[in-house]
């Protein structure tokens, strides 16, 4: 059966960027999509067909207009039609949805930030699993068809495969069970790692932040008083004499914030300058501050570079903002991938300082 013929319904309470990243890398692995915010009794026109059920962020349906009965709905529609269904949340929303609607514990829980290869990976298996369980159902009306009319044998050959039937589900039981909680550990482990390399970059940025801090109290002691007047035509010049009075606003966007502070001491005294250090918080911060360029990293945990410029492009409000990858990456099939996504630029993170500003300055002209 092809791809084409397996769909994945996603279940939400409203659209998002990242439903939308995972809807594109579905479809580009062939299946079908379908996107539900709302009317979920629908659940059952997908449920004889080979389908995958991706409730994404419970708690956000629950906390709608009659959000604990569309969870209610949900459940009790995939278990009355037997169906495969993965949820997609938060470590603490998942204790709570668990402990309201506890037959949802019988459904593989996956933990945001989205690892999009293992999402993928996991789809695939669900439909291997649906197909072998058809074909046992075929293997079983295809063997009591071929009963004997003999009813002894008939009784006998039905117990046989009663029985086998059984010990194979035990089997599976097992192994599921066993899988399911390797994956627990896995998360909690990736769970643990998520909060070390936040803690680390957080430190890292309080260190770029004293860094700066330290440098312009230095400036400041090199140079003679201001009178009131000169002063404040220097802060309204955004902090440097003779400057337009607003700086163009530029993102940096890396998970080293050690190269993202030298980066930013760089361009302070030209632009305005931002940090974020992952992928997710510069979507985050560009919903909600507009600038005038992106400096992106190109290999980052989680979401990379790639993948945030994909995510950009569809957003009408943030598809024209110029990216520059600005990254260690230089093997020559990686800067032709990177160059198919039409970014505004590509430097190395082993360019000269002088070659970096300029080549901003081209963009931002």
């Amino acid at each position: 059966m092809s791809n084409t013929e397996k769909t994945v319904v996603f279940l939400m309470n409203k659209y998002s960027i990242v439903v939308k990243g995972m809807e594109k890398r579905m479809a580009s692995e062939g299946y079908a999509t379908v996107a539900m915010t709302d009317k979920f009794e629908r659940i059952k026109d997908y449920a004889d067909a080979p389908c995958v059920f991706i409730m994404y962020k419970p708690e956000e349906i629950l906390n709608t207009p009659n959000g604990s009965q569309n969870i209610v709905l949900i459940q009790d529609t995939i278990r009355d039609n037997d169906c495969d269904m993965i949820i997609v949340g938060d470590v603490l929303e998942e204790k709570d949805i668990k402990k309201k609607y506890p037959q949802l514990d019988k459904y593989r829980w996956m933990l945001r930030p989205i690892d999009i290869d293992k999402f993928s990976r996991d789809i695939k298996h669900v439909f291997i699993k649906q197909a072998e369980r058809r074909e046992k159902e075929a293997a079983k009306k295809a063997t009591q068809a071929a009963i004997p009319p003999d009813e002894a044998e008939k009784k006998r050959q039905a117990e046989e495969a009663a029985r086998q039937r059984e010990e194979q589900l035990a089997r599976e039981r097992e192994e599921e069970l066993a899988r399911q909680r390797k994956e627990a550990e896995a998360a909690k482990q990736r769970e643990a790692e998520l909060v070390r390399q936040r803690d680390a970059a957080l430190a890292g940025q309080r260190q770029a932040e004293e860094a700066l801090q330290k440098q312009a109290e230095e400036a400041l002691a090199e140079v003679s008083p201001l009178s009131g007047k000169e002063l404040d035509a220097l802060l309204y010049a955004g902090g440097q004499a003779g400057a337009p009075a607003k700086k163009k606003h530029i993102l940096i966007v890396d998970d080293d914030p050690s190269y993202a502070g030298m980066i930013r001491i760089w361009l302070k005294d030209i632009y305005r300058v931002d940090v974020v250090t992952a992928g997710i918080q510069a979507i985050t911060f560009l919903t909600k501050f507009k600038v005038d360029l992106i400096l992106l990293d190109y290999e980052m945990p989680v979401v990379n570079g790639p993948q945030v410029l994909e995510m950009l492009r569809q957003e009408e409000t943030m598809a024209n903002i110029p990216v520059i990858f600005l990254t260690g990456v230089s093997s020559q099939a990686e800067v032709k991938r990177v160059m198919e996504l039409k970014p505004a630029g590509y430097l190395l993170k082993s360019s000269k300082k002088e070659d970096i500003i300029a080549f901003i300055d081209s963009k931002l002209q």
